[in-house]
């Protein structure tokens, strides 16, 4: 699909949350919807799920954790899977185009991320794996002393190889209610909808498959063509 945006992802990545109580919800997401937990951030009180399709289609941090702080349960952020690093960094170079500002930069092992907040203030991230085995690197309890490493885009040799997972392996909780096979969208029910719009097709790079600007509402999809938000 084309895109006039900064930057074109190809897809919603996932989804993250903050919670009360990341065990018990952590359980639901397993025996419920039929997601594994591939690790846990044990420094952050978080949990990272996923079918196999992804490092993590989802994330629940528990509000009592590290970087909990003020936060109550709700969206943590979403994220946009990109094609490349290279896109990453040619994207983030365009973004004062827009007059806009990631928050921060950095390196999740497997992948490269820049986060910032739309418009009405949700966090959303574009970011790209660079890493195509994820599973050496991400399983069972990490500790990274509660913050990731910094990274600033360009900083390192660009990946321009895609690594995000072509045939993954998919994995079932046998016994869960639901088997869930990844995350596909998310619902954001907007104060400032023209701000919004603009923002997740002229910078993000969403498309635009039923409704638009006009519409009381709008379904954007990725480059592969799938509705993402």
């Amino acid at each position: 699909m084309s895109s006039k945006g900064i930057f074109r992802p190809r897809r919603l990545g996932h989804a993250n949350f903050w919670v009360e109580d990341v065990d018990r919800v952590a359980e639901f997401y397993r025996d419920i919807v039929g997601l594994e937990e591939v690790y846990r951030r044990v420094d952050l009180k978080g949990v990272f799920l996923s079918n196999g399709n992804s490092y993590h289609d989802m994330a629940i941090f528990d509000v009592t954790g590290f970087r909990g702080g003020k936060n109550k349960p709700g969206l943590h952020h979403i994220a946009f899977e990109l094609e490349n690093e290279v896109d990453l960094v040619n994207g983030y170079n365009r973004i004062g185009e827009l007059g806009f500002e990631f928050d921060f930069n950095l390196s999740a092992d497997v992948a490269h991320c820049c986060y910032g907040r739309d418009p009405d203030g949700n966090r959303f991230e574009v970011y790209a794996d660079v890493k195509k085995n994820w599973r050496e690197a991400r399983s069972g309890d990490v500790d990274e002393g509660g913050r990731n490493p910094d990274w600033q885009p360009g900083s390192t040799p660009p990946v321009a190889e895609p690594c995000y997972p072509v045939d993954p392996e998919i994995r079932e909780i046998p016994d869960a209610a639901i088997h869930t096979r990844r995350a596909s969208h998310a619902v954001l029910v907007a104060a400032d909808y023209d701000s919004l719009y603009r923002h997740y097709t002229e910078l993000v790079g969403l498309v635009p498959i039923v409704g638009g600007p006009d519409d009381p509402f709008v379904i954007l999809a990725g480059s592969l063509g799938n509705e993402c938000l």
